[in-house]
């Protein structure tokens, strides 16, 4: 993808953006652009505000057919990759072997997925 292409695809999201009502539709819009780019066949997205506590929180699942609230073992798994991501400075992968068994089981992810990338 060219740089032209992608800012006027950067462009176009943040138009869609705007014209939606809330966090969670602003979230399930993003996922279907990151499903779109990266080929992921799912994509899981929170948003918690200061002070917020993660069960207040907005936590998505988007998939090839919807976008829905995510579930409680989902928010768990989630939860679990967000203590990592705190102490991360940038985009990681998480190893299947090398991460707690609860998380990929939380997110539903079969055998057959090695690893999953948080951002």
């Amino acid at each position: 993808m060219s740089s032209g292409s992608s800012l006027q695809r950067l462009l176009d999201h943040a138009q869609r953006l705007v014209t939606l009502a809330g966090a969670d539709d602003i979230m399930a819009a993003s996922c279907r652009e990151v499903m779109e780019l990266t080929g992921a066949s799912r994509v899981f997205a929170s948003c918690c505000l200061p002070k917020q506590t993660w069960e207040r929180g907005v936590h998505i699942e988007t998939d090839a057919s919807d976008s829905r609230a995510a579930s409680p073992k989902v928010r768990s798994a989630m939860f679990a990759l967000h203590r990592m991501a705190v102490t991360a400075s940038k985009p990681f992968e998480v190893v299947r072997s090398d991460a707690p068994a609860a998380v990929f089981a939380g997110l539903g992810c079969p055998d057959e997925i090695r690893s999953i990338w948080v951002q």
